[in-house]
């Protein structure tokens, strides 16, 4: 079924995105880790984090054209205010960690509500 198969595409990509956020996350739990982001760049783990996540936005947007045709109007809203909201935290956070803060933050509202509209849009209901 088309619409399963791009809520599925969509959820993963959502959720590997939050996932690698939050392990992005790790690298800033010191207090005062934001002031050594050239450090924390150009490590190796973080870089594979950094690849990781950019694979997964761009999962989703290409991913979006298409799947308006069959997901709901609310999981597209959802798409549109995250893409909003990672736009906003690239141009304007004064760090990675805030960088990372508000995408994170982004992406878990985004996953949540497709998941939920996958869940009105594909599972039967049995009452």
């Amino acid at each position: 079924m088309l619409r399963e198969r791009y809520y599925i595409g969509l959820l993963n990509a959502l959720y590997t995105l939050k996932d690698t956020v939050e392990h992005m996350q790790a690298w800033y739990m010191e207090p005062g880790s934001e002031h050594r982001d050239g450090d924390i760049n150009q490590s190796e783990g973080y870089v594979k984090l950094r690849s990781s996540a950019w694979k997964s936005f761009s999962d989703i947007k290409e991913l979006h054209g298409p799947a308006e045709l069959v997901v709901s109007g609310n999981a597209v809203i959802a798409l549109k205010e995250f893409y909003s909201i990672h736009w906003e935290a690239s141009e304007f956070s004064a760090c990675n960690a805030e960088w990372i803060d508000k995408v994170h933050k982004g992406v878990k509202e985004a996953h949540k509500i497709v998941l939920r509209e996958a869940k009105n849009d594909l599972v039967p209901d049995i009452t």
